[in-house]
């Protein structure tokens, strides 16, 4: 919730600054000239983002590159592609690379694990960067004049913006109080808001400098209270789980054998019609091989006999219409389940 929280903020408060600033410095004359731009830029870039996931799923899984490591390379020409059209056209860019790649995490593709590991890898990369990057705009001597604008704005946001909000926003959808109240105190601020802090010092607003330090101060706040205390806090209101200790598959999927089957990773989900069932009770399409079950991070080669359970991961081989129909079969409700009627 908080990850998709924050991915959709983004495009908001990127809109919000520059319109901001816009009127500040007059290049706009009030806020009602700005709502037709926010459509647009909301509309191009919802359409403009899933319509890049559909591109680029599609050419993940129909383009042959020759070179496993080309397809990272493919899926980042993507979305830089899909922001930049997007922009162009005059929608939200940010809003638009979001989709996409929210699009193309929750479908198949190939070379899934290796797209995933080289993405990781730039994500980091870019991070460490905008961190230098802000260590050099950054000067802790001013940040003791800005304490008490810091702790003020710090303390509204905590105390009585971000649990408004929250309480507005999930009520309605009866999310029990006590994982409204982990929400509402886990309102970290990154590094964004310090990046569009530096939006009023590139256009010259008046107390600029002033506005980047408290922004600071603020997200320094945020992460040294709140961080440090969401432990104790999630302990507190009881809505800790687990982690799984889930490893990737030592099976990756890789190109399509010539009768276009590939490797496919899904799991089973609780109470489905695979979730106990042995493999010769599934009924399986005869093109669909099951190949490797992944339970617990335990690696299990099946056998006829192997009975699946919730929260299997497999590994089939299978073409794409072939791999569709065992999905859904693997999937669907199980009517004979305890609780299903």
């Amino acid at each position: 919730m908080l990850e998709l929280e924050s991915g959709a903020n983004d495009p908001m408060a990127v809109f919000l600054t520059i319109g901001l600033v816009e009127i500040v410095t007059g290049d706009t004359d009030s806020w009602w000239s700005l709502l037709p731009m926010f459509g647009q830029q909301l509309v191009l870039g919802a359409m403009l983002g899933v319509l890049g996931g559909l591109a680029g799923r599609v050419l993940l899984n129909k383009v042959n590159l020759g070179i496993d490591g080309l397809y990272p390379v493919l899926t980042l020409a993507v979305a830089v592609a899909t922001y930049a059209g997007t922009v162009l056209l005059g929608g939200s860019g940010f809003l638009a690379v979001y989709l996409c790649g929210l699009w193309l995490g929750n479908h198949e593709v190939l070379h899934r694990n290796s797209v995933m590991r080289f993405h990781d890898a730039i994500a980091w990369l870019a991070q460490i960067g905008m961190f230098l990057v802000l260590g050099l705009l950054v000067f802790p001597s001013d940040l003791p004049a800005v304490t008490w604008q810091g702790l003020l704005v710090a303390a509204v946001l905590v105390v009585v913006a971000r649990p408004l909000a929250v309480a507005l926003s999930l009520t309605p959808f009866r999310v029990p109080a006590r994982q409204q109240a982990v929400v509402a105190w886990v309102g970290l601020r990154g590094a964004t808001p310090i990046i569009l802090a530096t939006f009023p010092l590139v256009a010259g607003v008046d107390e600029a400098v002033l506005l980047f330090d408290v922004v600071f101060f603020v997200v320094l706040t945020s992460v040294l209270i709140q961080g440090t205390t969401l432990g104790p806090v999630a302990r507190l209101a009881q809505v800790t789980v687990p982690v799984p200790n889930r490893m990737p598959a030592p099976l990756e999927a890789g190109e399509p054998l010539p009768d276009g089957t590939s490797l496919r990773q899904l799991e089973i989900p609780s109470r489905s019609f695979g979730d106990g069932r042995a493999l010769v009770e599934l009924r399986l399409p005869e093109r669909a091989l099951l190949v490797l079950v992944d339970r617990d991070g335990t690696y299990i080669v099946p056998t006829g006999a192997t009975r699946l359970a919730a929260g299997d991961n497999v590994l089939l081989l299978a073409d794409d219409g072939t791999f569709q129909q065992a999905r859904d079969r693997l999937t669907a409700p199980d009517e004979d389940a305890p609780g299903a009627r």
